[in-house]
């Protein structure tokens, strides 16, 4: 009769144990989708934002281009003297421009916040060499 009280001590306890081990499993579970889910749905936020501002900067990144070869034609009509300091300013210009092509290039989303960090200097560093660009053909009429 003992041996019948443990043994049916020992099942009610082990299903006990295991019927608590399978609700938290199942709310493991739950938390996980939910996580991937909200995972999921900042990277595809994050692929449709990078998508938008990916043609926009590539249309900047082209306008520069074409200013800077504008200004290279009308650097070769300089003096001798302010030539060669146009055409190093103008080289300056250029590699702030392919360092950004770079940088935008090589992002790599790691979070919600490097990414918004990243895309403000990012900005930021455009705007000013859109306006570097200008005034410098501006001064330089």
């Amino acid at each position: 009769m003992k041996k019948l009280i443990y043994i049916s001590s020992a099942v009610f306890l082990f299903t006990a144990f295991t019927s608590c081990g399978d609700a938290q499993n199942k709310e493991a579970k739950n938390n996980t989708s939910t996580l991937e889910e909200e995972r999921q749905e900042m990277e595809a936020k994050f692929k449709k934002e990078y998508e938008e501002l990916n043609e926009k900067y590539k249309e900047q990144v082209e306008k520069n281009e074409e200013k800077l070869a504008e200004l290279k034609e009308e650097a070769k009509d300089a003096k001798n003297d302010a030539r060669e300091s146009i055409n190093k300013s103008i080289d300056e210009l250029e590699n702030e421009n392919n360092d950004l092509k770079a940088r935008w290039k090589d992002f790599r989303y790691e979070s919600k916040e490097n990414w918004n960090s990243f895309k403000d200097e990012f900005e930021h560093d455009m705007n000013s060499l859109k306006r570097a660009l200008q005034d410098f053909g501006e001064d330089n009429e």
